[in-house]
């Protein structure tokens, strides 16, 4: 393949990648009513805990480096609590 047409293929997956995050965000916006409404914290260390263990898992068995998949995992929740703190206050 020649690095445009690789560089095409890029462009289509963060797309896509982008519009899965989107559809997280709706649902983190979700928690954060929910975790509100019966007035629990933002950020439950166990949850934080299982999450990260398990998608280290998956990104391994997928061909990742475990620290690569918590680096993502690790942006990803930071930007989650941060909206969550925005809409709870």
């Amino acid at each position: 393949m020649e690095l445009e047409e690789l560089r095409k293929k890029i462009d289509v997956l963060d797309k896509q990648l982008l519009d899965v995050l989107v559809e997280r965000m709706k649902v983190v916006e979700q928690v954060a009513m929910n975790k509100m409404k019966n007035n629990e914290e933002v950020i439950q260390k166990n949850r934080w805990q299982d999450l990260i263990n398990s998608r280290s898992i998956w990104g391994v068995r997928a061909g990742l480096p475990e620290e690569e998949v918590k680096q993502i995992f690790e942006c990803i929740h930071d930007i989650s609590v941060q909206r969550q703190k925005e809409i709870i206050g």
